[in-house]
């Protein structure tokens, strides 16, 4: 059945920051990045066994069938572009600027706030590190309060937190290595390591890719085989993290770009465009996905 009340949510917590003269750039997903693919099918399968389960409270009269079905939802581009249309249409688009990513809005963001074109970007959790994100709000209320991470105090001294990892001294690099070995969108976590011993094998070798994957095995608590191809997985993943495909603004258009540019040893991997990275359209169709005009998936 149709709703409208994510609609409302959504544009409720844009009027938070409108309020406070805050100018939005609203940024939605685009079309499935290769990279992520096996992810993307779990989380299908996660959301059929949702509904399946969801269905049989209903059947059965147990109102837990409401909480349920939240997780078999699967967020389209139909309803991004309601929440963006309806945001538009209250403030304006001289208040409310909205870009479709030609793939993962997390990179888009990292593009945007990397380039300077916003201040901050917003999100639920801190998933955005890893890409380079200078200044994250994360867990936002309904007040508007939430915590600032600014990613350059993570690397210039140890936290004040005792529940937070020390970092200092980290480089961009470990970071993005260590939220690989945690386990993440584009690839597994060897099960049963220790997320303390993670960090301290990071910190011990600098992030230096090969050195840390050869201590891997050593490491305690761990639960079955280390796949043989896991330094690959590892390498296709940082560079998933550093250079999947975003568009990047000029002064009329937008044109498809790497969100940086390959390393050498990524191109020694994967050759100079890697399909994983997803597609970069040219500058006409970059253009019109980014400005809602066609659609990030078909490009019509």
């Amino acid at each position: 059945e149709d709703t409208d009340e994510y609609v409302i949510s959504f544009v409720d917590r844009v009027a938070l920051l409108v309020d406070e003269r805050v100018r939005p750039v609203l940024v939605f997903d685009g079309a499935p990045l290769p990279a992520k693919a096996a992810e993307e099918a779990r989380r299908r399968e996660r959301r059929a066994a949702a509904k399946e389960h969801a269905d049989m409270l209903h059947d059965a009269g147990n109102v837990a069938a409401a909480a349920a079905y939240k997780a078999a939802v699967e967020v389209t581009q139909a309803m991004a572009r309601r929440c963006a249309d309806a945001c538009v249409a209250r403030w304006g688009d001289d208040v409310i600027h909205v870009v479709f990513a030609p793939f993962e809005a997390d990179a888009q963001l990292a593009e945007l706030s990397r380039s300077g074109e916003i201040v901050a970007v917003i999100a639920e959790d801190a998933d955005l590190l890893p890409y380079g994100v200078p200044q994250l709000l994360t867990k936002m209320n309904g007040n508007g309060h939430g915590k600032l991470i600014v990613l350059a105090q993570f690397f210039a001294a140890a936290p004040q937190d005792p529940g937070h990892f020390d970092l200092e001294g980290w480089t961009q690099d470990m970071l993005v290595l260590f939220c690989c070995l945690l386990g993440c969108d584009y690839v597994d976590k060897i099960k049963g390591v220790r997320v303390n011993d993670l960090r301290d094998l990071v910190d011990r070798h600098r992030g230096d890719l090969d050195a840390v994957v050869a201590e891997l095995p050593s490491l305690p608590y761990r639960q079955g085989d280390i796949p043989a191809d896991y330094r690959d997985q590892l390498h296709r993943a940082m560079t998933t993290f550093r250079c999947q495909t975003v568009v990047k603004r000029d002064r009329f258009s937008w044109r498809a770009a790497p969100l940086a540019p390959l390393p050498d040893a990524a191109i020694e991997a994967f050759g100079p465009s890697p399909d994983f990275l997803g597609a970069p359209p040219n500058r006409v169709v970059a253009t019109g996905i980014a400005t809602g005009i066609l659609d990030a998936e078909t490009r019509r």
